[in-house]
């Protein structure tokens, strides 16, 4: 035998190996059934979804800790309440009330304020009217913090105040 008829035998051999091969994998993927083939589509279709990711944030941030009513400072008008929930990995949320109303101004921010004078700025005010939502930054100790502010930061003042204690 020639050294070509050799390489010619082993390279016929290599191709017959790799076809068994392939057609293995075919056999054995054809006698698997599908994995996902009795698994029930799910698709978004209405509002109900929108319900029901209430319901999971709800459940979730149930836990009342803090409520307060806020009470207008200066001549500034206000109503409505505050309450602080606590969630299932510690999370804490603000909440303003959906009653809430204050007067317009222009800029403010809403502080949770330590007696000691320290707070912490959750950011601008979302509506003047209606209620809103704020996360509480990183973990801290809640027992400290004794009021919510409506702050008007461009002029130094409090439109607004209230006192929270825990909730009952």
């Amino acid at each position: 035998m020639t050294l070509g008829q050799f390489f010619g035998r082993i390279a016929f051999a290599g191709i017959a190996v790799v076809g068994i091969f392939i057609a293995a994998l075919f056999i054995i993927d054809a006698g698997q059934e599908d994995e996902f083939a009795n698994t029930p589509e799910v698709t978004a279709t209405d509002e109900s979804d929108d319900a029901s990711v209430e319901a999971v944030f709800d459940d979730i941030f149930n836990d009342t800790i803090f409520e307060g009513t806020f009470v207008a400072n200066g001549p500034f008008s206000v109503a409505g309440e505050v309450s602080i929930s606590g969630g299932v990995r510690g999370e804490r949320i603000l909440t303003i009330s959906d009653d809430f109303r204050t007067s317009r101004g222009p800029e403010l921010l809403v502080f949770l304020r330590a007696e000691n004078g320290d707070f912490i700025d959750l950011g601008p005010l979302q509506a003047i009217e209606g209620g809103s939502t704020y996360v509480i930054p990183g973990p801290i100790d809640m027992s400290i913090f004794t009021e919510v502010q409506i702050w008007d930061d461009q002029n130094s003042t409090a439109f607004a105040s209230a006192f929270i204690a825990p909730a009952s």
